[in-house]
């Protein structure tokens, strides 16, 4: 019997249409609504269907007719390394979205479906999924997971916290339960040479849902960078929505707890976006330069971008778009001569990044990009972000 389309799968569908991106898993695909939806995506590689009924699988596979997908019979990841299943790179077992829509209710003497049943609780299945899928999410990868009120929301956050961290994007109440999806990502420890991020659960709350990814990161206890320099940038930096967002600083710790800001490395993004969208995203980052020179901030890094500017999906009015952050201000300070934007425009005229830039067929201006850069040592201006990206064509 096939899982048909309810209230649930309609509500986790429309943050599939959101957040899913890359190699994707639809886990107890059921009707395949899931990832039916992911493919509608263009920034979708590919689909992996599974289930454990058979019957479903062979549905999944008449209705879709789309080379990015492939169809497998497997309890949970019991079958996920099947040979004919990892053999090309496109379907390995490293996926950047897992999307789930669990049977999530409690057994009874009058229901034990397995497609409405997780377990004698309600959540064991969960339980299980959760503590398997770690092994087959990419480091940046996420997890969406829909569950109910009635499988025990307590336990399962419980079982959350020893390797993930996680923020609920959606919640509806109904008669008799109320329904959560929760976006879930291994968690993550990032050192450096002057301390390190960690991410945690920190609850807080936004635009009246409440958040739980965020960053803290603990500096070395050294005289010159520490965690107040940096949370005083920020204060200054975020009235003009620049940086991730702080939170607090903690003097006793030397730490401050900031917004996690989840995405690709700029190079890392070049690579895999098109030049109409390389070009948006480089005015994004150009216009907060340019903001910061204004402001005689000198965040000192941007010859070197690599590490610091961290390109993430948001949805503004159900489109799709990408933002920019800056990040790691601990070197940042005030100074008469600012070189956020000539150190930028060094970047652009690098050898890395022309690599990138033949690959996308962007022909870049070097000689003209250099003369901006000297006129505007001399003189900041508000529209050099028009004149920097018309060097690139």
């Amino acid at each position: 019997m096939i899982y048909e389309p309810q209230e649930d799968s309609y509500m986790l569908e429309e943050q599939v249409k959101k957040y899913v991106y890359g190699k994707v898993l639809d886990m107890g695909t059921g009707s395949g609504i899931q990832g039916i939806a992911a493919l509608k995506k263009n920034n979708v590689k590919s689909v992996l269907f599974a289930d454990i009924n058979p019957e479903c699988v062979e549905h999944v596979k008449k209705v879709v007719k789309d080379n990015r997908a492939k169809f497998l019979v497997s309890d949970l990841f019991s079958n996920i390394h099947e040979k004919d299943i990892c053999e090309k790179e496109e379907f390995n077992h490293k996926f950047d979205f897992i999307i789930f829509n669990p049977p999530y209710l409690p057994e009874d003497k009058f229901d034990k479906s397995i497609n409405n049943v997780g377990g004698k609780k309600g959540y064991e299945l969960i339980i299980r999924f959760l503590e398997q899928s770690k092994k087959y999410l990419a480091d940046d990868g996420n997890i969406l997971l829909l569950f109910s009120s009635l499988s025990k929301k307590s336990i399962i956050e419980k079982k959350l916290k020893e390797d993930y961290v996680y923020e609920s994007i959606s919640e509806k109440s109904f008669f008799m339960e109320k329904l959560y999806i929760y976006r879930i990502e291994k968690k993550k420890i990032f050192k450096g040479h002057r301390g390190l991020v960690e991410t945690i659960n920190y609850r807080y709350r936004e635009k009246n849902i409440i958040k739980n990814i965020i960053a803290v990161k603990k500096y070395s206890r050294t005289e010159f960078y520490n965690a107040k320099k940096e949370a005083n940038i920020l204060k200054i930096l975020n009235k003009k929505n620049i940086g991730p967002k702080l939170y607090k600083y903690d003097k006793k710790n030397n730490s401050i707890i900031i917004e996690y800001v989840n995405g690709k490395r700029i190079i890392d993004f070049m690579k895999e976006y098109d030049k109409k969208i390389i070009f948006r995203v480089l005015e994004k980052v150009l216009e907060q330069l340019t903001t910061m020179d204004n402001m005689m901030i000198n965040k000192q890094e941007m010859t070197r971008p690599y590490k610091h500017i961290i390109v993430r999906q948001i949805i503004k009015h159900t489109d799709l778009n990408y933002e920019p952050v800056l990040i790691d201000f601990e070197r940042a300070q005030k100074t008469d001569r600012p070189k956020n934007i000539t150190q930028f425009i060094q970047f652009l005229n690098s050898g890395r990044l022309q690599y990138i830039f033949k690959e996308k067929n962007i022909h870049v201006n070097r000689k003209r990009l250099m003369n901006i850069a000297k006129s505007y040592n001399k003189n900041i201006k508000e529209n050099v972000t028009k004149d920097i990206i018309s060097c690139l064509k």
